[in-house]
């Protein structure tokens, strides 16, 4: 939706409508006489706009969804009410969480001033989080970050996340994939490869657990190389590596690292020698523990 058709949609007065987002920076505040604090990087804000001469619209002030509703009740220059979501630009790009506060204000069931700056405090009085997120990272190496994400959108926004309205979905860029790993407990920074996919109990986070295993089958029984008991590199099943994963694991052995999916598989299985090459072992674990690769239990990949 352009925002020239969601003007002609949305109710306004004059040359005046409310937008509502996540804001871009953190050098606006709230224009809210007693609340004037700032409104941070990725904190939810609703604003006035008005059109200029080039029909791009000029910022009027920004407000707290709560400290907002506060204005409707001035005895002078107060603010039109929001009737409806259909009176913000924008509502539809949101966290489906800040869309259900939203109505609830606009119901009356939410008191002027809950919302975002009491979120924080929030989890933490209540006890451990509930819920869960996935991670999953696309072909262009973005790690999102979907599911129960509202409990944790302040900490995802430190770690250097954003927002994708399109995707409904927090995300990391390729550069910000040590941010990523540092918060979810993801010791291999690599293992964030495209393809990669897991599920994360948001409780494991407050007991600072690594985050569970990707695997999407049950995980089979070890195979041991039948003479010294090694574990044995051609014995393992790689069907659920795509190409990126195959040549980590090719570069960490220390043998070639191009080539077809299926010349990569046989330069691996080949490769047992290779096995104590400083990190290989690490790499052939973080795959084993995100269900690359199967055959052998993480434990054993010693």
């Amino acid at each position: 939706v352009t925002h020239k058709m969601a003007l002609r949609e949305c109710w306004s007065w004059g040359n005046v409508w409310y937008v509502v987002e996540y804001a871009k920076s953190g050098r606006s505040t709230c224009k809210e006489f007693r609340c004037k604090e700032k409104l941070n990087q990725g904190e939810l804000r609703i604003g006035l706009k008005t059109e200029e001469s080039d029909h791009a619209g000029s910022d009027l002030g920004w407000f707290h969804p709560g400290c907002l509703w506060k204005t409707f009740s001035y005895k002078s220059n107060a603010n039109k009410r929001v009737r409806t979501t259909k009176d913000l630009v924008g509502y539809e790009l949101l966290e489906e969480a800040d869309q259900e506060m939203i109505e609830n204000l606009i119901k009356g069931k939410a008191a002027p001033g809950a919302g975002e700056k009491k979120r924080a405090g929030a989890d933490a009085a209540g006890g451990a989080r509930s819920g869960r997120v996935t991670l999953t990272v696309d072909q262009s190496a973005m790690t999102f970050v979907s599911g129960d994400t509202f409990a944790i959108k302040d900490e995802l926004k430190q770690a250097g996340a954003r927002w994708h309205p399109e995707k409904k979905a927090w995300y990391f860029d390729e550069d910000g994939a040590a941010g990523a790993c540092k918060y979810f407990g993801i010791e291999d920074e690599e293992i964030l490869a495209a393809g990669y996919s897991t599920t994360i109990d948001l409780s494991s986070l407050d007991q600072g657990s690594a985050p569970p295993s990707a695997a999407t089958s049950p995980q089979k029984k070890p195979r041991i190389a039948e003479g010294g008991g090694a574990l044995d590199l051609a014995e393992l099943d790689y069907s659920g590596c795509g190409v990126p994963q195959l040549k980590m694991l090719c570069e960490a052995l220390g043998v070639a690292k191009s080539g077809t999916k299926a010349q990569l598989v046989g330069r691996i299985k080949g490769a047992n020698d290779q096995l104590d090459t400083p990190g290989a072992r690490a790499r052939l674990k973080s795959l084993v523990s995100c269900g690359f690769v199967r055959g052998v239990a993480v434990g054993d990949v010693q």
